[in-house]
């Protein structure tokens, strides 16, 4: 990527670590976004998260933690998860010990990015809240295309015709729960190229930490 803000603009101003959040309903291109984040400034990596399901082509480096399914049940025991949420049969989650670990980083021009259904976002803001970071957070939502553009996006990437369908009413739900939360959501489309969407999270980015 070549155009827009360089990567040496991304020092993050008072030394703060930032949690970006990218939300979104299934095949907007939030796992795409946070690769080319990644790639584009060192300042950006993903905090960790455990699932049991087994690795894809498509996560992205330290995206997952992948473990069994008794592990996990074990940590849940513990109440180690700070969110857990069920999806195709398998359980995600991230431990509490992640998000404090990411907060209190020495790389203190660091932006950890979480990818996280809605429902998880006031869980997160709440602890963040506690742990005196939530001006810290910088929640984003990737709004939908249309439903034919998006039916066909999930369809590229190997989803069920039956499951797409399925998703497309989650996708009118979680859009709808976004614009009448409270949450101080950035809305985003990402209809055009994914670089216009990217430079768009860096402005972002740049204008919440001045």
């Amino acid at each position: 990527m070549t155009n827009g803000l360089s990567p040496s603009s991304l020092a993050i101003e008072g030394g703060d670590v930032v949690l970006l959040t990218l939300t979104g309903p299934s095949g907007v291109g939030k796992t795409t976004i946070a690769r080319e984040l990644i790639s584009y400034s060192p300042n950006f990596r993903m905090v960790v998260s455990h699932t049991t399901r087994p690795p894809r082509e498509s996560d992205i480096e330290g995206e997952y933690s992948y473990i069994s399914m008794d592990a996990f049940e074990e940590r849940l025991s513990q109440k180690a998860f700070l969110w857990r949420a069920e999806h195709g049969g398998n359980s995600y989650g991230t431990l509490a010990r992640s998000v404090i670990q990411e907060v209190h980083q020495e790389n203190q021009h660091a932006v950890g990015i979480m990818i996280l259904i809605p429902e998880v976002i006031p869980l997160l803001r709440d602890f963040l809240k506690l742990l005196g970071r939530l001006d810290e957070h910088i929640p984003v939502f990737i709004e939908p295309p249309g439903e034919r553009e998006l039916l066909a996006r999930m369809q590229k990437r190997g989803d069920r015709y039956a499951d797409a369908l399925g998703r497309l009413v989650e996708s009118a739900d979680w859009t709808r729960m976004a614009f009448e939360s409270t949450l101080p959501y950035h809305f985003l489309s990402n209809n055009g190229s994914v670089e216009e969407t990217v430079q768009a999270i860096l402005s972002i980015v740049e204008t919440e930490t001045l």
